[in-house]
């Protein structure tokens, strides 16, 4: 029974539910209160309140540096590249939002770093990439450098390759638990 004051009392059950949010409980038991047992822990970071993610100071060592610089430390390569897969996806980017990369990282608007480093969430923009057969042209969002380098840590299979994206993470409180 939940006493939501004034008298108003409702009934919740294993077999009954909410009638206003459709949602039934399992039978309460501590288990489900502790963060190291299973039925309590939060599930993104498995009860330990912190988890590994890639960390924008790693990722951008030097904001004095432009983007053509290499302030984009794990980009640095491809940005010249604009016929590269990666560095014609930013360059993409970078002309459909008007990002300035001779421009001092520090110096970009926050929406711009933000739009280099998240994304463009839902929002599709218009690639084309060449290369020495031909030219693709489509549309796709564009997921984000620290997205992407995530991403691809998690899915590598390539020891090496899991070591060098290591040098992009750190532990940070978990966002889905706050620590907790």
């Amino acid at each position: 029974i939940a006493d939501f004051g004034g008298g108003d009392e409702r009934l919740y059950s294993e077999q009954l539910h909410c009638h206003v949010c459709d949602l039934g409980f399992p039978e309460l038991s501590p288990q489900g209160f502790s963060f190291n047992s299973p039925l309590g822990m939060c599930p993104d970071c498995n009860g330990l309140g912190t988890k590994p993610e890639m960390d924008p100071k790693l990722v951008v060592p030097d904001p004095s540096k432009s983007v053509k610089e290499g302030a984009i430390a794990p980009y640095a390569s491809v940005i010249g590249k604009s016929e590269s897969w990666t560095g014609s996806l930013i360059h993409n980017l970078a002309r459909t939002y008007k990002i300035d990369f001779d421009k001092p990282w520090q110096e970009l608007s926050k929406k711009h770093r933000d739009l280099l480093l998240y994304g463009t969430g839902d929002e599709r923009i218009a690639h084309s990439v060449k290369f020495a057969t031909g030219k693709i042209e489509f549309e796709r969002a564009f997921e984000g450098v620290l997205n992407e380098l995530y991403r691809r840590f998690r899915q590598t299979k390539s020891e090496g390759m899991r070591r060098w994206y290591m040098q992009y993470l750190s532990e940070t409180e978990c966002s889905s638990c706050g620590g907790r």
